[in-house]
C-alpha cells in the first residue's frame, strides 16, 4: 500500500517536471506555490496607504527569464524595474531551478535519505539539509494554525514523559539531553510532542518546577474538561493546579491497554518506540530547537502525511497557504524565524504585520516624494496582462547579468485598483517629536531573574580539572575561558593570553589587550549611534532601514535571550554574557557564549567531571574552529 502511494506521488511529480518553463510557472501559480499578486516596494497610491499593484507580463526574450519562461512582474510607476515571479516564495533567490526544488519537496515527502537526495538530484548536502529545515518550519506553522484542542467533556487524553540522553564512553554516566512530553487523543488518533530542557537539580521543589515546565503546553493543547490518563512518573498535583480536575494515574505494569482503559500505554509506547528513531545516534549534536523541529515533523506526518502522496499534496497546500500571507517580509525569512524558535506560537495571524503608518515610506526608508507625472508606457518587449491566461499572475528571476535586490512586499488591502492618473502621493509630515517613541525603549529591555533561584545557587572554590591539559581551576569563569581557548587553539601561549586578548562576546582573538579593548568599545559597547539591531545583530547602512527592520521583524520589548539558571531575560545577547559573569561567577556552571546553554560541572560540591568534556565537545561540534 505504501509503495503504491509512492508511485502515485512519483507519477504526479514526473508529469509536472515534463512541463516547459512557461507551463511549469503557470502550474506553480495555480498551486499557490508562488504569489498571484505583487506590489511595488517603492510607491503607494495618492491615499498614502494603498500599494501599487504590479501586473504580470511576458518578456519577449525568454532567455532573460529562463526559469519562468518569460513571465515577469512589471509596473507603470517603475517601468525599468522587473520583479521576479518567484519573489516572496520558497523559490526566491534559489541557486537551482524551481524544478530542482520541486524534486526536493517530493523527496522530503517520501522521506528519502539525504545522501540519496544529494546523489540523485545533484544538490550539495548543506543545501538539502537547509531546505528540509524549511519544510519542517512549514510543518510547525501548520500544526500551530490547524491543530484543535484535544479531548473535551468525558473524553480521554493520554499524557506521558520520557527522557532522552547520551551515555559516556565508559558507560558509567548517562546525561539527559532532553525530556519529551507526549499528549495523545486515542479516539481521534492525534498526538502532540514537545521537547523540554531538563532541570539539573534534584529535590522536591525542583520536582514541582520540572513538571510545571514540562506540562505547560497542555494549557493550549488540551480541553480542561478532559479525562487525563497518565502514570506515576508525572506529578498529579501540577495537573490539578493547571485546572484538570479528572486525572487518573495508573502504573503501566498493572494492566496493559486495552484491558485497562485508564492506562497511558498508547502514548508511552509511541514515545519509547517511535520518537527515538527520529534521532538515532545524532541526539548529542542537536540543539533543543532542532529536536523540536523533528518532533513537529513527526506530528505533522502522523496527521497529514502518513503516506508519500498525502505528504506531498498537504505540504504543497500548507506551503501555498503560508506563501500568500501578507506579512511584509519573504516566506524564507519567516521560515528561518520559525526554525530559530519553534516553541513560539506560530498561528498565521501572528505573522501579520502591524498597520501601515500614516507617513508613507519608500523601500529606501525615506518619505514618499511629491506627485510625479505618469511615466510613458513600456516599449514593445513586455506584453500586456490582458494577453495572458486569466488563471495566471506571477514572475521570474532577473537575468544573471542584472542586479538582484530584495523586495519588500507591502500588505494587501481591499481598496480597488486606482485609475492610472498619478503615482506617488503628497508626502505627509512626520509626527511631532513629542508623539514619537524612542527606538531603544520601545524594542529593547530586560527582565530581572528570580532572586530565589539566585539565592539557591551553590558557590564554592571547588578545584576542577581541565579534561585536556588537567590543569586545575577553582573558578567557573576562568575554567570556561580556558576550555573555549582549547576549542580555538592548541597554542599554549595564545591560551595563556586569551583572558585579556579574547572578546567574551564573539570570541574573536586579538594580538594585544589594547586592540581587544578597542574592539569591545567600537563593536559591542558603542550602541548610541550604532546602526545594528541589538536583538539579531544585523547591520544596516542607515537609520531608516534599521527602523523598518525593527518594525517588520521585532515586537515591543522583545526578550528572546534567557539565562538558564535564574530566568533573567534580555533583548540583547551580550547582556546574558555580562549577567553570567557578574551574577553566576563562582558558581558550578559553564555558559556557552553562542547558544547560552548552561552546563553544570558540579552539584553542591560533588564533581561532575564528564560534563567538562561535554562542554568542550559542545563548543567544538556546534561551533567549529573555522567559524569561531
Amino acid at each position: 500500500m505504501i509503495f503504491s502511494h509512492m508511485i502515485v506521488a512519483d507519477s504526479k511529480v514526473k508529469s509536472v517536471l515534463m512541463f516547459t518553463p512557461t507551463k511549469f510557472t503557470e502550474w506553480l501559480i495555480q498551486q499557490g506555490l508562488v504569489r498571484s499578486e505583487q506590489y511595488c516596494s517603492t510607491h503607494v497610491m495618492p491615499d498614502n496607504v494603498t500599494p501599487i499593484r504590479l501586473k504580470l507580463g511576458m518578456y519577449s526574450d525568454v532567455s532573460k527569464f529562463p526559469y519562468s519562461g518569460g513571465y515577469v512582474w512589471i509596473s507603470e510607476c517603475c517601468p525599468q524595474r522587473f520583479v521576479s515571479v518567484f519573489s516572496g516564495s520558497i523559490f526566491e533567490g534559489a541557486p537551482h531551478p524551481p524544478t530542482v526544488l520541486l524534486k526536493l519537496i517530493y523527496h522530503w515527502a517520501c522521506q528519502t535519505n539525504v545522501q540519496n537526495v544529494v546523489q540523485w538530484v545533484k544538490v550539495d548536502n548543506f543545501y538539502v539539509k537547509n531546505f528540509f529545515t524549511n519544510m519542517r518550519s512549514i510543518c510547525t506553522a501548520a500544526i500551530h494554525e490547524k491543530y484543535e484542542k484535544m479531548g473535551g467533556l468525558r473524553k480521554r487524553v493520554e499524557v506521558g514523559v520520557i527522557s532522552l540522553g547520551t551515555t559516556s564512553q565508559d558507560g558509567n554516566m548517562r546525561q539527559v539531553k532532553v525530556e519529551v512530553l507526549g499528549v495523545m487523543d486515542p479516539e481521534n488518533k492525534l498526538i502532540r510532542l514537545r521537547a523540554v530542557e531538563p532541570l539539573q537539580q534534584e529535590g522536591e521543589r525542583n520536582y514541582k518546577r520540572r513538571f510545571v515546565k514540562i506540562l505547560e503546553p497542555l494549557e493550549q493543547w488540551v480541553d480542561k474538561d478532559s479525562i487525563i490518563l497518565t502514570d506515576f512518573t508525572v506529578d498529579k498535583g501540577t495537573l490539578h493546579n493547571m485546572g484538570f480536575s479528572s486525572v487518573y494515574q495508573v502504573s503501566i505494569s498493572d494492566a496493559p491497554a486495552p484491558q485497562n482503559k485508564y492506562s497511558n500505554q498508547n502514548v508511552m509506547e509511541y514515545l519509547r518506540r517511535i520518537v527515538p528513531r527520529m534521532f538515532q545516534n545524532t541526539l548529542s549534536l542537536l540543539s533543543r530547537q532542532i529536536i523540536q523541529q523533528f518532533l513537529d515533523e513527526l506530528v505533522w506526518r502522523e496527521r497529514w502525511g502518513p503516506v508519500a502522496s498525502q505528504a506531498f499534496d498537504n505540504i504543497v497546500a500548507h506551503m501555498a497557504e503560508q506563501t500568500k500571507l501578507e506579512t511584509g517580509d519573504s516566506l524564507l525569512t519567516r521560515l528561518s524565524r520559525v526554525a530559530a524558535n519553534p516553541f513560539k506560537l506560530w498561528q498565521y495571524s501572528a505573522w501579520k504585520t502591524a498597520p501601515t503608518p500614516k507617513t508613507p515610506i519608500m523601500a529606501n526608508g525615506t518619505a514618499v516624494p511629491p506627485p510625479a507625472p505618469l511615466p510613458p508606457p513600456l516599449p514593445g518587449p513586455v506584453s500586456s496582462i490582458d494577453m495572458l491566461p486569466q488563471s495566471i499572475r506571477t514572475v521570474d528571476t532577473p537575468p544573471p547579468s542584472g542586479k538582484r535586490g530584495r523586495k519588500r512586499l507591502v500588505p494587501q488591502t481591499d481598496t480597488p485598483e486606482p485609475k492610472r492618473a498619478a503615482l506617488a502621493p503628497q508626502s505627509v509630515p512626520p509626527l511631532p517629536p513629542e508623539e514619537q517613541i524612542p527606538l531603544d525603549s520601545y524594542y529593547y529591555g530586560t527582565l530581572e531573574g528570580d532572586p530565589e533561584l539566585i539565592k539557591e545557587e551553590f558557590k564554592n572554590s571547588l578545584a576542577i580539572k581541565c579534561c585536556v591539559c588537567h590543569r586545575k581551576f577553582t573558578n567557573n569563569i576562568t575554567l570556561m575561558k580556558h576550555l573555549i581557548a582549547h576549542a580555538q587553539s592548541e597554542n599554549q601561549f595564545s591560551m595563556e593570553l586569551s583572558d585579556v586578548t579574547q572578546c567574551k562576546y564573539c570570541l574573536k582573538s586579538f594580538p594585544t589587550p589594547f586592540s581587544m579593548q578597542t574592539h569591545l568599545e567600537e563593536i559591542h559597547l558603542k550602541t548610541a549611534t550604532s546602526l545594528v539591531c541589538r536583538i539579531c545583530e544585523e547591520k544596516f547602512r542607515d537609520r531608516p532601514l534599521l527602523i523598518a527592520h525593527m518594525h517588520r521583524t521585532h515586537v515591543t520589548v522583545e526578550l528572546p535571550y534567557e539565562c538558564g539558571i535564574c530566568k533573567f531575560r534580555s533583548s540583547m545577547h551580550r547582556d546574558l554574557i555580562d549577567h553570567f559573569y557578574e551574577v553566576h561567577g563562582g558558581g558550578e556552571k559553564l555558559q556557552c557564549p553562542f547558544c547560552l546553554k548552561t552546563v553544570a560541572f558540579a552539584n553542591h560540591g560533588k564533581r561532575m567531571s564528564a560534563n567538562v568534556n561535554f562542554f568542550l565537545n559542545h563548543i567544538q561540534v556546534k561551533f567549529p574552529v573555522k567559524q569561531i
